[in-house]
């Protein structure tokens, strides 16, 4: 039973973690699309307004999904590995996000100045650049620890199975010894008795 369990918890992190993977990866693509927006505002001045609207609702959804990915989803599920390397990488894109991605693309939604908009777009491509990466190491430091959860996991299944063989074993020995024995002594002096 209790290497039932143990397999069902890692299975349920293999799960939340693999969401959290792919949570991350909508991140990057978020990222772009902001990006790409912003740019398509800057050339497309017609319609500048809409693209930017656009873009506001990518970065609310961003900025949505960065707290699930920091808090989780027990409903979905969804959530980070509670190891202290992931921790800290969730940290670390957090932080890149208050720091520099986020008032940069503030800038770049709120600027009015056409002559401006090209150095706020090199700044913001740097820093999504930047950005991408860091979240690229957070889904490294999640999938080397799926990768332990699976090895985890083999070795819980291998164990049940083992565990299944032994009970197997026993349970034939134990029904040998109380039953099929007894019965078959029983059945000898029976016969005995007869001659």
């Amino acid at each position: 039973l209790a290497t039932i369990m143990a397999t069902l918890y890692v299975g349920r992190q293999l799960e939340g973690g693999a969401a959290a993977i792919n949570e991350a990866g909508s991140q990057r693509m978020r990222a772009y699309r902001i990006a790409y927006l912003l740019e398509q505002s800057v050339r497309e001045h017609e319609k500048r307004a809409a693209l930017r609207a656009e873009a506001q609702e990518v970065l609310d959804a961003f900025e949505h999904a960065l707290g699930l990915l920091e808090a989780g989803d027990a409903d979905r599920p969804l959530f980070l590995p509670r190891e202290a390397a992931v921790r800290e990488g969730m940290q670390h894109v957090r932080g890149h996000w208050e720091n520099e991605m986020r008032p940069v693309m503030l800038d770049a939604l709120q600027s009015q100045n056409l002559a401006v908009d090209p150095v706020l777009l090199q700044r913001l491509d740097v820093a999504v650049r930047g950005f991408v990466s860091t979240i690229n190491d957070l889904v490294l430091l999640v999938e080397k620890s799926n990768a332990r959860h699976t090895d985890l996991m083999w070795i819980y299944q291998n164990a049940l199975v083992g565990l299944a063989m032994l009970g197997t074993l026993l349970l034939t020995l134990v029904l040998n010894a109380m039953v099929i024995s007894p019965v078959k002594q029983i059945g000898r002096a029976s016969c005995r008795e007869r001659v």
